[in-house]
């Protein structure tokens, strides 16, 4: 089987579609070097506790971050100007995905992480173009040019800082 084909696994009886996924993370700037192997490895344990396994992986690397990023944990904001990227393709169900973004977030050395469709998986080719139609100018979202990739971010935080209070209530 190609390694980015979609596969059939076999669950009590049931097919469940397994499809090639990626995720991609930052890790705390703060780990000490030679513990960051070790909070890698809470990561692939996490993905192969939930996947058919990891068919490729980047070890993180420490680089400077586009722009500042703020966590907000235990009452307290840590602010971050880089940290450690690394990612990981893996094959899983999608009903694994979900088991996995809650496992990943509740991982205290990862300021971000996200799972996506692998790019062999999105099949931009397979869009049916009946379903895509133009909108109209009316419809189209107002972009700000001046806005930057900082105040984007702030903006996204602000959002999930809601969400998580609504949830908590």
């Amino acid at each position: 089987m190609a390694e980015n084909d979609t596969q059939a696994l076999q669950e009590n009886g049931s097919e469940i579609i397994a499809r090639e996924y990626e995720c991609a993370y930052l890790l705390m700037p703060t780990i000490a070097e030679e513990k960051v192997a070790g909070e890698v490895e809470a990561i692939r344990s996490v993905i192969e506790k939930n996947s058919a396994g990891i068919v490729q992986e980047k070890e993180p690397e420490k680089m400077p971050l586009a722009y500042e990023m703020t966590i907000k944990r235990e009452g307290k904001k840590d602010r971050f100007l880089e940290a450690y990227f690394g990612w990981m393709t893996f094959t899983a169900s999608s009903e694994a995905i979900a088991v996995m973004n809650e496992e990943l977030a509740r991982n205290s050395s990862l300021i971000r992480f996200m799972i996506i469709l692998a790019a062999a998986e999105q099949g931009v080719d397979d869009v049916d173009e009946s379903l895509v139609s133009p909108q109209s100018e009316e419809d189209q979202v107002k972009l700000d040019d001046d806005a930057s990739s900082e105040d984007i971010d702030k903006s996204i935080d602000a959002l999930v800082d809601e969400e998580e209070t609504v949830t908590a209530s």
